[in-house]
């Protein structure tokens, strides 16, 4: 075959994953190139294409401990698809500079000089780095190495490349261009906005763009500036990345061919161009042109399956034809191992056929094929693995085990691997025992041993290995143990699933089988399910298992599990990991300690089964497998005490497919459990949270008891082992027998002897001599059988002190009306998939990729059926101008469409009912069936159809579908029911039962979302956003013809039929339909009984954004600020005004309460003040009566928090939107921070806050914040947590969220719940109280140890002193004149930190290049001078000096020229990021010169020093021990007592009111009480929830023991005067029907009784008594429905009375109005019904009508009533305070219903 001619320095691709990188400095210039080896090695200039017969290969080699370091391999001979691993496995290049991290290196050969250049990736993932945060804060800077001969290397160097608002630089490649004489390099960034801060940076705001630079030999300086070369957004977070070219000369030049991982899908795409710098989506007009995107997707791959994607391609030429070899990185995230081979004839086609059968060396990711000489190649083994050149034979195995009839490979290399024949010739010294085939299959035959002989054709050896076969021995199982052969059906009682997930497991065969299930115990990914436990005592113990299983893909695994917690494990089990140098298939043992994981992995060829074996001997576990005839031990590691419970496992982590996993027996050696002697106060539980009570004996309750029962114990002798114990109350009384009871009994008496023994778990059991507390009925603990004993759990009890002292006579505060509202905005598809009820996701076909670069027309959609589909634009066939895209069905009389909706699919429920609907046109007149199937296509849900006429016009479409049988993974699916062409758009399924709101009926909302922000009654409304309100264009979509699709949202554009709404780009990266609009979001608020609170952009960049903003004067502007005040005529005006008109055609003709509007949004720049007065101004000139609201940015403080609040104060505006996400210890310091703020200034609407998490501890700090906000409700009139919703597959806003839910299932976070006990129980004013009590107890002086950092930036560090403020001795001293010492003293972190002539020097670029002195986090200095010489050297910032650190994230540090150089900050960690907490604004430090920088910490305040001069001062707040606010409830006269506890002690506080207020015994209490770290999750929904109870202990002064870590809500009612009792008489009866159907006979006449009396719908006769104001019923058994009324009935006596309604009729119509009588009863139509039953339903179309003599309602369940409404119910009078229906009077103290007076 003839050679190709091709260029003589062939390009490779390289990949990059998301990696994050560090920063590093300028590099030196490069070294000179080192003397090459004694081979001659021909150079490039010397070299023809077709002198190259061979390939070299640098990759790295994954995410593992070793991975980030560059490895080598050649190919054999000429063919790339046998390779060959050098240097044993081991890496060639490791890196010491920068993230000492190298990925994705690429290798390319100077063709004039014949210097090769090795160019990588400067990032690390092992040991905690992620993806993200290298793509914000990441390395800037590529690695280098030079080489004359791929042997010799260069000293490394770091060029610092990507500019410096870029987050970080990946997978830099090189070409050469031989007209320039110049290499183009070029890698990706994500580039960021400059006045975004690096710590501020999100990649969702952002997206990887392809850049060049140029330069003529890699050498520091010789650079050109940064490019855009290629800059396509592909959705959130997501942009183009790892290209690579190949260039193919010709006559009229050359023509460049490019792949590129397209981010929008995560696959390889190709396209093809003339000039290799010529840009893609940087210009208009610019770009390269498509060959074909998805290279080699559902290509078969090795591993099993087809490539779905990949990244990090690598192209190069073949050496013997013409063909292209293409290699694709697959790895695990991609669900693939690695490299996959491709091949293609044809390079322009874009067609690539995969390899899945090539021989490819160990573990290769992202690296380069070269093509090389001969020579290059021999010298290249010489030096990495000579006995590759060795002449010889070897096999794989000396050794192998067989049974009778099985089979395994061997594998024979010859070497050299340079000979010409390298083949060999396989035999067997006895066939007897073992065959063996011409490939090396080696198979057994009978028992006994045989010796196999691979035998070299060419003359160069043999090789042997001998063959035991015998038959396997099962492995023995533990002496004593405990074994489950999981026989029967129903697990044995000591299991215990964690996270169930009862579809996946089953028992049957004598085995347990597991599906294994998504997620994983990995770190901070605790997301296992199925996790089969059982309780052990702590001690040495012995597992084991046989499990059989094959994994095919990175991450399935299974076996045995030890388990403390999710963050503190052993588990053993057969897994496939690539990650691995000797995987994929093997044992991998994986410990985690405090959340850090770490693993070994002993590998097990095809492994398709193992018996394993985890043994615990103190702190070290042991694993071993049985190989048929021994144990073999395979791992060992440690775990420090702890381990309660022990069992098994099956994970599909990563993106792993299920897969099955058998078990067939468990078997457990456990310890006997040792007794427990508790030290201090102590209370018993029962495992699930039951508390303990001594009610006559020990039970266990599930109503907290206002006190707990708790104890001491002292120890009492014990034998043989055995630590008996007596208990004692505090105040001394022993715990006593009586009986079978063990009780507190009286001083004096005789205590028992029990002892508390461990029965792992975490429990204990009680014994008593030979019996044990079991439990009985209701919870009593009685003496019984030790094996049925109760597990009881200890709980340490620390009680500490406390006073609250309540002052009812003293002056109050009036409270805001409107304190909490609802902050809604469309993030976390919060909308469509959301709370918008449309089930059909890309219902018009309108998404796109400027939506998300994943998005097209037919995202969520497939094709069912022959024929063809495709979204079409041709203007003759839009819907309307505002609905633009269509879908074509090119029918073959089957073809249709299936939608997938949101997360599994679409959700349907047995019998409910749904509107199907659809806008089609054809010329053809067809039936289309719609229809809900199972994802399969299998079941069919419901099913109808739809005439479509024929006319060739739109038209809608729709009918009704009523589903069998319940799913959450359906699909909705049109399909055609002719031949021919049919036009579809704005495709619905919406379901008929959603929530109905008082005032407005029926409306488009998602019904358990809605109810869930009902209950949470909020005042106000805030809506759109966020940043959907203020970032995007200005322009309209018709205003831009359809062409803008990242518009600012814009109310009139969501008003109207929905058909004639055009979607638009969210600015969290998806499509919104706008199906919920203006009128919708007023009417919600409406029928909330809240007012709407609408944000409207004043054309200022906000949250980030660098869209171009808009200014007085440009084209937009003027309309913008006419629409704003058109929003609030829409709102308020009347039917005669242009836009009350609107709203009165679109049907709601009443104005909406509007009092108030939001300007603006988090802006970021002085826009905002440009912009601001033309829109106020307009506003008050039209609507005075509307209060407009400002902003301050999105921080809680800084300059342009400052800033923007001073602007305010100077344009007098009346009120300022705060927002800010912080850490929980900034809520616990900062409950004051509004008691300073000045009140004849604005004043606040805390508009989005929440403190970074959902766990109960971030519950606990905001109500802790929130009785701030109430001490402070004069000044604070609106808060609203944010954000609201978040669908669990679609998250953006990670920090926090209130409600989270799926397409079926929704579920309220701790926030929520916390959130709404404080929205239901406001109240009217603050009562003013006091608390006294202990400091909390981080409120000591500040401690920790000292680390220096920079960020960005090189510096130099010199004499590092801390000194004890009060004695003056040296704490710690470091001059850096001992490198050594240095060395053995400090601990870098990141960066790259040198000794360097008395100094220590960082000459990285990463960001905080942080380096801790030796333990420095764990020592304890408190009251201590810091001081240190510093100099910045060069970079963009300055320096970091870190103290009092206890921790990599709990820290505070000097941050001196941060922000580009532009300030001097001190900011602190606290379990996070840093935040700021004070600063100077203006500060710069000089290059060169050296600052002398001293820090004092006193107490908790810090004194910063520079030069000898103070700079800043700042004392960190300190946090409470309880957190409380009173408040007076107008409605009820009750006192509402709030106490937050959020710490670990209970806080028994001693409360005192004065005044005129005598409290009522009976007290309301409301609590929440959970661990902090505990969460509600989608299996566990309530986990934290509110709790109430009754508690008789009420007076002015009484004690109360508020729990750890809770929130307590007392209402304290005052106290009645002593009421009369009275005994009604009974009334006398007549039978005619009279007027208003009374009997008109005289009631009787009894002091202090009212009789009311009416004639019921069967003719009978009612009468009530009730007592009046003062007086009491009488007690007495008799007709009484409620004990405070007496009720008596008299039926008909056969007279008959005509109904004043028609009865009702299930065929008739009725509309909102119509009465109709039903089985005795009136029941109002409320809205247009037909068949649904009367009565049926509380919740039903119907309302039952009822009213006294008197003609005042009677409450019945279906009755709406609204606020003042009156109502009778039981003989009571009330008021309802707000839109109710189904509640019952004076069911709950804070319903809806109040007492009316008099």
């Amino acid at each position: 075959m003839s050679r190709a001619v091709r260029r003589s320095a062939p390009l490779a691709l390289t990949l990059a994953l998301a990696l994050p990188a560090t920063l590093a400095p300028p590099a030196a210039a490069l070294p000179s190139v080192p003397t090459a080896p004694s081979a001659v090695v021909p150079t490039a200039v010397e070299v023809d294409d077709a002198d190259y017969d061979a390939y070299v290969f640098p990759y790295f080699a994954g995410e593992g401990e070793d991975g980030e370091k560059i490895y080598l391999a050649v190919s054999e001979s000429d063919d790339p698809t046998t390779w060959h691993t050098l240097n044993d496995g081991e890496p060639i290049l490791e890196s010491t500079l920068g993230t000492e991290g190298l990925r994705d290196p690429f290798l390319i050969r100077h063709p004039e000089t014949g210097v090769y250049y090795l160019i990588a990736t400067d990032l690390q993932i092992y040991g905690g780095g992620d993806f993200g945060t290298a793509q914000e804060t990441g390395s800037r800077s590529m690695m280098v190495w030079s080489s004359p001969d791929l042997v010799s290397w260069s000293e490394q160097s770091e060029i610092e490349l990507a500019p410096e608002n870029a987050g970080n630089l990946w997978a830099p490649e090189a070409h050469w261009d031989a007209e320039a004489g110049e290499f183009v390099v070029y890698w990706a960034s994500a580039l960021y906005p400059d006045d975004v801060a690096p710590e501020d940076r999100d990649i969702n705001t952002s997206y990887q763009r392809m850049m060049y630079a140029t330069t003529p030999d890699f050498s520091e300086g010789s650079f050109s500036e940064p490019q855009l070369w290629i800059d396509m957004d592909r959705g959130e977070g997501r942009g183009m990345i790892d290209s690579t070219i190949a260039e193919i000369p010709g006559d009229d030049g050359s023509t460049y061919y490019r792949l590129t991982k397209d981010e929008a899908d995560y696959t390889v795409r190709q396209e093809v161009s003339d000039d290799l710098r010529r840009t893609q989506g940087v210009t208009d007009g610019d770009g390269w042109d498509l060959i074909a995107e998805q290279i080699g997707v559902g290509q078969p791959n090795p591993w099993g399956g087809t490539f779905t994607s990949g990244e990090g391609p690598t192209m190069f030429p073949s050496l013997t034809d013409d063909r292209w070899y293409l290699m694709i990185d697959q790895p695990s995230y991609h669900g693939g191992e690695g490299y996959l081979l491709f091949e293609t004839d044809d390079l322009a086609s874009g067609d690539w056929t995969s390899r899945p059968d090539v021989e490819l060396p160990s573990n290769p990711r992202h690296g380069t094929v070269l093509p090389i000489t001969a020579a290059e190649q021999t010298a290249v083994i010489e030096a990495y693995q000579p006995e590759l050149l060795a002449e010889g034979v070897s096999l794989d195995r000396s050794e192998l085990s067989l049974e009778p009839g099985d089979s395994r490979t061997l594998q024979a290399t010859v070497t050299p691997i340079t000979a010409v024949d390298r083949s060999v010739t396989w035999s067997s010294d006895d066939e007897s025992v073992a065959t063996v085939d011409a490939d090396g299959v080696v198979t057994a035959v009978a028992e006994g041993s045989a010796t196999i002989t691979a035998t070299s054709n060419g003359g160069h050896g043999t090789a042997s290995a001998t063959v035991t076969v015998a038959a396997a021995t099962p492995a023995p199982l533990p002496e004593d143990a405990w074994v489950d052969e999981f026989e029967g059906d129903a697990l044995d009682p000591r299991w215990t699933v964690e996270r169930e997930e009862a579809s996946a497991w089953s028992l049957g065969g004598g085995a347990l089988t597991l599906q294994s299930q998504p997620g994983d115990t990995y770190q901070g990914d605790n997301s296992y399910e199925n996790m089969f436990l059982v309780d052990v005592p702590a001690g040495d113990f012995v597992a084991q298992t046989s499990l059989e299983a094959t994994p095919t893909a990175d991450f399935q695994g299974a076996g045995i599990m030890a388990w403390q917690d999710h963050d503190n494990y052993v588990r053993a089990g057969l897994t496939h990991a690539s990650v691995f140098a000797n995987g994929p298939v093997g044992i991998e043992t994986g410990t985690e300690t405090s959340a850090a994981y770490a693993a070994t992995f002993a590998a097990r060829e095809d492994s398709t089964g193992e018996t394993i074996r985890l043994e615990r001997t103190g702190d070290e576990f042991t694993v071993s497998v049985w190989d048929d005839v021994e144990w073999t031990q395979v791992a060992t590691t440690t775990l420090a005490p702890g381990t309660t419970q022990i069992g098994l496992y099956a994970l599909a982590a990563g993106s792993a497919p299920s897969h099955e996993v058998v078990f067939d027996y468990f078997a457990l050696v456990e310890p006997e459990g040792a007794d427990i002697v508790p030290d201090g106060e102590f209370t018993l539980a029962g495992p699930d949270g039951r508390y303990l009570v001594d009610d006559g004996g020990l039970a266990l309750v599930d109503e907290r008891p206002a006190a707990a029962t708790s104890f001491e114990a002292t120890a009492a002798g014990g034998e043989d082992g055995t630590s008996p114990v007596t208990l004692a109350t505090p105040d001394g009384l022993p715990l006593v027998l009586d009986g079978d009871r063990l009780t507190v009994g009286a001083e004096g008496d005789e205590a028992a002897v029990v002892r508390l023994s461990d029965v792992g778990g975490g429990t204990l059991a009680v014994l008593v001599g030979d019996q044990a507390l079991v439990e009985g009925a209701e919870g009593a603990l009685v003496l019984g059988d030790p094996a049925e004993a109760a597990r009881l759990v200890l709980v340490p009890v620390s009680v500490t002190e406390h006073q609250l002292a309540i002052d009812a006579d003293a002056e109050r505060t009036d409270m805001s009306d409107d304190l909490y509202g609802a902050f809604y905005e469309d993030i976390n598809y919060a909308a469509d998939g959301g709370i918008y009820a449309e089930l059909v996701r890309n219902r018009s076909f309108e998404f796109n990729g400027a939506d998300n670069g994943s998005f097209t027309g037919l995202t969520a959609w497939e094709q069912v059926g022959g024929g063809d589909i495709a979204v079409e634009s041709d203007e003759a066939e839009w819907l309307n101008e505002s609905n633009r895209f269509y879908l074509t069905v090119d029918s073959d009389g089957t073809t249709g469409v299936a939608n997938s909706s949101y997360n599994e699919g679409v959700a349907v429920e047995d019998g409910a009912s749904y509107d199907a609907s659809v806008w089609a046109r054809s010329a053809v007149a067809q039936d289309l069936t719609v229809q809900v199937v199972s994802a399969d296509g299998e079941t069919v849900h419901a099913t109808g159809t739809i005439a479509v006429d024929g006319s060739d016009e739109w038209k809608q479409y729709e009918t009704e579908l009523t589903v069998s049988g319940t799913a959450n993974d359906a699909r909705f699916q049109v399909v055609s029911g002719a031949e021919g062409t049919l036009r579809l758009d704005m495709v619905s399924l919406f379901p008929q039962d959603t929530w109905v709101g008082p005032v407005n009926g029926k409306s488009p909302l998602r019904k358990d979302l809605a109810e869930m922000v009902e209950e949470l009654n909020p005042k106000f409304l805030r809506f759109p956003g966020g940043c959907v309100t203020n970032v995007g264009t200005f322009d309209t979509y018709l205003g831009s013809d359809g062409q803008d699709r990242t518009r600012t949202y814009q109310w009139k554009e969501t008003i109207g039929p929905v058909e004639e709404r055009p979607t638009n780009w969210n600015f969290w990266g998806y499509n919104q339909s706008y199906g919920i609009g203006y009128l919708e979001y007023m009417e919600w608020a409406e029928d909330l009984g809240a007012f709407p609170l609408p944000v409207v952009s004043v054309g200022a960049n906000g949250c980030g954004s660098s869209i171009p903003e808009m200014h007085p004067g440009d084209e937009n502007f003027d309309r913008w600020v006419q629409d704003t005040v058109d929003l609030i005529e829409f709102a308020k005006g009347d039917v005669d005004t242009e836009w009350g008109a609107v709203r009165a055609e679109l049907g709601h003709p009443e104005p909406f309460e509007l009092p108030y509007i939001g300007l603006g949004n988090e802006e970021n720049t002085t826009t905002f003040e440009e912009n601001f007065p033309a829109f106020r101004d307009a506003i008050e000139a039209e609507w005075p009566d509307v209060t407009i609201i400002s902003n301050s940015g999105p921080d809680d403080t800084g300059a342009r928090f400052d800033e923007l609040w001073e602007f305010n104060r100077a344009q007098g505006v009346d009120m300022v939107d705060e927002h800010y996400y912080n850490d929980p210890s900034w809520f616990l310091q900062n409950t004051e921070r509004y008691d300073s703020y000045d009140r004849e200034g604005p004043h606040v609407f805390l508009g989005e806050y929440a403190s970074r998490g959902n766990t109960w501890g971030n519950a606990l700090a905001e109500a802790a914040y929130m009785t701030g906000l109430e001490r402070n409700s004069d000044l604070v009139e609106l808060a609203s947590y944010a954000p609201m919703f978040a669908n669990e597959d679609y998250v953006q806003w990670t920090a926090a969220n209130m409600m989270y839910f799926d397409n079926d299932e929704s579920w309220g976070t701790a926030n929520y719940y916390n959130q709404r006990l404080f929205m239901n129980n406001v109240g009217d004013e603050v009562v003013p109280s006091e608390h006294t009590g202990p400091a909390a107890p981080g409120n000591g002086p500040l401690d920790g140890g000292v680390f220096l950092s920079t960020w960005a930036t090189q510096a130099a560090y010199d004499d590092v002193v801390v000194t004890d403020s009060s004695s003056g001795d040296v704490l710690f001293s470091e001059s850096f004149d001992d490198a050594a010492a240095v060395a053995e003293n400090w601990a870098p972190v990141a960066g790259s930190w040198a000794v360097q002539d008395g100094e220590y020097i960082q000459s990285g670029t990463a960001n905080d290049a942080r380096s801790v002195p030796t333990d420095g986090y764990d020592v304890d200095w408190s009251n201590y001078t810091l001081e240190l010489d510093a100099r910045k050297i060069s970079g963009n910032e300055g320096f970091l000096v870190g103290f009092a650190a206890g921790g990599p994230n709990d820290y505070y540090w000097w941050n001196l020229g941060g922000w580009n150089n532009t300030r001097s900050v001190l900011q602190r960690a606290d379990g996070g990021s840093a935040g700021e907490v004070a600063a100077l604004e203006g500060q710069a430090l000089e290059t060169g010169r050296d600052y002398q920088v001293k820090v004092v910490v006193d107490g908790r305040t810090i004194e910063l020093y520079l030069d000898g001069e103070l700079q800043l001062t700042y004392t960190e707040p300190a946090e409470k021990s309880l957190y409380q606010v009173v408040t007076h409830d107008e409605d009820t006269g009750e006192m509402i007592v709030k106490v937050v506890n959020p710490g670990a002690s209970t806080a028994r506080t001693d409360v005192s009111v004065t005044g005129a207020f005598e409290v009522a015994s009976d007290v309301a209490v409301t609590e929440m009480v959970a661990d902090p770290s505990a969460a509600n999750t989608k299996a566990d929904k309530t986990q934290v929830v509110p709790v109430d109870r009754t508690w008789d202990g009420g007076a002015n002064a009484f004690a109360y023991d508020f729990p750890a870590h809770s929130v307590t809500f007392l209402r304290l009612a005052e106290a009645e005067d002593e009421l009369v009792e009275v005994t009604p008489e009974r009334p006398t009866w007549t039978d005619e029907c009279g007027p208003a159907n009374v009997t008109g006979a005289p009631l009787p006449e009894v002091e202090g009784v009212e009789y009311v009396e009416t004639r019921k719908n069967d003719g009978g006769v009612k009468v009530v008594a009730t007592p009046l104001e003062g007086y009491v019923l009488s007690d007495k058994p008799s007709s009484t429905k409620n004990p405070e009324s007496w009720t008596w009935t008299k039926g008909d006596s056969g007279e008959e009375c005509p109904p004043e309604y028609p009865a009702w009729d299930a065929s008739t119509v009725y509309t909102a109005g119509d009465r109709v009588s039903f089985e005795g009863s009136v029941f109002e139509a409320t809205w247009w019904t037909r068949g649904d039953e009367p009565g049926a339903s509380p919740y039903s179309s119907w309302q039952e009508i009822a009213e006294t003599a008197e003609g005042v309602a009677v409450w019945t369940p279906s009755r709406i009533f609204t606020a003042g409404d009156v109502v009778v119910h039981d003989g009571e009078t009330y008021t309802a305070k707000w839109w109710t229906r189904n509640q019952v009077p004076a069911s709950s103290p804070w319903g809806p219903w109040e007492v009316s007076a008099g």
